[in-house]
């Protein structure tokens, strides 16, 4: 019988997460606004502030592990959600967004407002995406 398939029987269907693909996504956009908004906004100032060279390069080393961490674990999200990866690997990352999203959110109401940080909410959506993506079926794949 000849396969409905044009390359016949020879394609492997891969399981797709599309919860843990778009919190990759997610993260991904908090490495670029990190990277790009927030360093015009927040880095550059902060920097210029500061006159010890040896604390203008503490900033950048910090600033930058930042943008490098949101960056890999979207990308490792992403993965996770093509089904490569674990379930355990994607709480993890999904545990430590919800931790940002937890001290974003208290610095913002400490500065007055829900909205002074906003990215606490970004952080909780990457969190909960997640969470239902490593708790759903195909976020088991191995």
């Amino acid at each position: 019988m000849q396969s409905a398939w044009p390359l016949g029987s020879r394609i492997a269907i891969m399981a797709m997460n599309w919860w843990l693909l778009m919190a990759g996504l997610g993260a991904i956009a908090s490495a670029a606004g990190h990277a790009f908004a927030g360093e015009k906004m927040f880095h550059r100032p902060m920097r210029a502030a500061l006159s010890d060279r040896l604390q203008q390069g503490v900033l950048d080393n910090l600033w930058h592990i930042v943008t490098v961490h949101f960056a890999v674990s979207g990308i490792a999200l992403f993965f996770f959600g093509l089904g490569r990866g674990d379930a355990l690997l994607a709480w993890a990352v999904g545990l430590q967004f919800a931790a940002y999203a937890a001290v974003a959110l208290g610095i913002s109401l400490h500065l007055g407002a829900v909205t002074r940080l906003p990215q606490w909410m970004l952080f909780a959506v990457v969190a909960l995406l997640t969470a239902v993506g490593a708790s759903s079926p195909q976020g088991g794949v191995r």
